[in-house]
């Protein structure tokens, strides 16, 4: 390597290094950005909707609901076993 080629590199390694940092501050003002958006989806989804309650209750009540249309539909075909035996 000759004197030439050294005030060069650094040169070239100083302008990769800027690029990098750029590109550092960049992407932290996403990763902000993103922490405050996901910040404010997270009080949404805790907060009450209408008076319905957070999604979690909502789901709890769904999968409740679910539970007794399944036993319903299960004494449906048993009457329509035995409409069909008489």
């Amino acid at each position: 390597m000759t004197k030439v080629e050294l005030p060069k590199l650094l040169e070239i390694t100083q302008g990769e290094i800027q690029a990098l940092l750029t590109s550092t501050q960049g992407l932290s003002s996403r990763r902000f950005g993103l922490v405050d958006k996901l910040s404010r989806l997270i009080v949404d989804l805790n907060s009450e909707e209408g008076g319905k309650g957070t999604i979690l209750e909502r789901l709890e009540g769904l999968q409740d609901e679910l539970t007794r249309l399944e036993v319903s539909h299960g004494w449906i075909e048993v009457v329509e076993r035995v409409v069909l035996l008489s």
